[in-house]
């Protein structure tokens, strides 16, 4: 190494901080411009959540409360119970008219029979 390439201590050192110095200004350039794009990130996302909200607000609104579900489904219940009621008094009805049909139709055919019996008698007697 000749002396004219060689540099002092202290030109050294202070090419060494300049160095430094730099890298640390860009340091710092660099995490104000991640620190920026964090800030921005984070307001979007911050925006999302806003949005979410509002829509879950929106939804929430065209929800029926428990109040009303109670009075409604109150009603509901007495109509369906009153129609179910209605429903097994005409079934009894119906059920008493068929039995009804079914007592006269044996009775019938009971008085056919006999009648039938009684006019085969009369004829054997009578013509025989």
């Amino acid at each position: 190494m000749d002396r004219k390439d060689a540099i002092s201590l202290r030109q050294y050192f202070d090419v060494m901080m300049q160095h430094y110095c730099e890298a640390h200004q860009k340091e710092h350039v660099l995490l104000a411009e991640n620190a920026t794009r964090a800030r921005e990130a984070l307001e979007m996302r911050l925006e999302g959540m806003n949005e979410f909200r509002k829509q879950l607000e929106r939804e929430r609104s065209g929800f029926l409360t428990q109040d009303k579900y109670d009075v409604k489904h109150e009603a509901l219940e007495r109509v369906v119970i009153s129609r179910i009621e209605f429903a097994e008094k005409r079934v009894m009805e119906l059920e008493k008219m068929v039995a009804n049909m079914k007592g006269r139709s044996a009775a019938i055919i009971s008085a056919l029979g006999i009648g039938l019996v009684i006019l085969q008698l009369i004829l054997h007697f009578v013509l025989g």
